[in-house]
């Protein structure tokens, strides 16, 4: 899949799909790749199916390997909104 955005330290805006799961219910794939067994670094996304592609609606990274926070306090570097909050303003 390919990314919004170049993410910081990156030439690629190339991603591969690690632990790829994904929701029928919602149209949501998520993605999570640890950078070592630890979890304290890696990526994590979200993406919308929009009914003809998956749009990136969330990515969270930590480059950092220190041992210093989980998974779920990786910093969120990219959201988007869904197009109907979009059409209620």
């Amino acid at each position: 899949m390919t990314l919004t955005f170049t993410p910081p330290g990156s030439s690629e805006r190339q991603l591969e799909l690690i632990n790829a799961d994904y929701d029928a219910t919602t149209g949501q794939l998520y993605t999570f790749g640890k950078g070592r067994g630890l979890g304290d670094c890696g990526r994590a996304t979200r993406w919308q199916f929009d009914g003809t592609r998956f749009v990136l609606a969330e990515y969270a990274e930590e480059s950092t390997c220190d041992a210093w926070h989980s998974s779920d306090d990786w910093p969120t570097l990219w959201v988007s909104q869904s197009a109907s909050a979009v059409q209620q303003r």
